[in-house]
């Protein structure tokens, strides 16, 4: 009987080994007016919640599903009138460099004239195409944050050792919580934000050139440099949030200088490729 047990126990100790998961990126919410990560690994460093590009409001930090302010805060925003036909959302961006079997969680509500459907989707670099999540099916309630939960739904493999993943909860229907039709001043929140992924232990030369690669200073008013340590030749894209293509550079310099001071003001990324083929992204944010 002794043997027996020890063995389960083994067996149950390597089952946790082998299903262990890291932790890429969390959001939690801890404090008012932040909607940045709480924690990133080494590749997600300055990860953000945002909604859909268009939207040009305010945004509210509430009672998160946690507990109440100041203690703990969620992303609160209105204005989700006619989403469905707009693709109003939440999204975000992190990178799953270097892992595998990505896992995504997450806990949302709205008031009762806020949206009640929402559903996970994901595209793989700026350029991809939004894609359904299985199992990510999003029906809110005016609870604390009970209703409107996904609990590690895992990507497609397209989506592992990729340097930009997107994820956005966006709106299904124009219909209430309280069944009805989204309101202009309906609320919805998100919080408890949990990306994780399993180590598959390869991409080291991504690995070394995201130690090498920094930008400085960001924020920045336009002007950047791409501190380039390996001073081998590196290429240079920078996106903006849709993707599109706004600069291209290419030098091996160690600081390499880049002006973008007639850009709009915003969030951009920055890819880095080197000659192997290895990329890096980085956020830039323009003031």
């Amino acid at each position: 009987m002794k043997k027996l047990v020890l063995l389960l126990s083994i067996v149950i100790l390597l089952g946790v080994s082998a299903s262990a998961q890291d932790t890429l990126v969390t959001f939690k919410f801890k404090v008012a007016n932040d909607s940045s990560q709480t924690f990133g690994n080494t590749y997600n460093v300055d990860d953000i919640v945002l909604r859909e590009a268009i939207f040009n409001h305010s945004y509210s930090y509430s009672s998160g599903a946690d507990g109440n302010v100041p203690l703990d805060y969620s992303l609160s925003s209105n204005h989700w009138t006619s989403g469905l036909d707009s693709s109003k959302c939440y999204y975000t961006s992190f990178a799953s460099t270097a892992y595998t079997t990505i896992l995504v969680s997450s806990r949302q509500k709205s008031s009762p004239t806020g949206p009640k459907d929402f559903k996970l989707q994901y595209k793989v670099g700026a350029s991809g195409t939004w894609t359904d999540v299985t199992g990510g099916t999003v029906t809110c309630a005016d609870d604390n944050f009970v209703s409107g939960v996904l609990t590690n739904v895992s990507l497609p493999s397209t989506c592992d050792n990729q340097p930009l993943v997107y994820l956005r909860w966006v709106m299904t229907s124009n219909t209430s919580v309280n069944v009805g039709t989204v309101a202009w001043a309906g609320t919805s929140r998100i919080d408890n934000i949990f990306i994780l992924g399993t180590s598959i232990y390869v991409g080291i030369a991504s690995a070394d050139l995201n130690e090498a690669v920094t930008i400085y200073p960001n924020p920045s008013s336009g002007n950047f440099t791409v501190i380039n340590s390996t001073e081998s030749l590196v290429s240079i894209e920078v996106m903006d949030l849709v993707g599109k293509i706004v600069m291209t550079s290419q030098s091996k310099e160690k600081n390499i200088r880049l002006d973008m001071e007639s850009a709009n003001k915003g969030i951009y990324f920055v890819q880095i490729t080197n000659q192997a083929g290895n990329k890096i992204v980085r956020k830039l944010v323009i003031k």
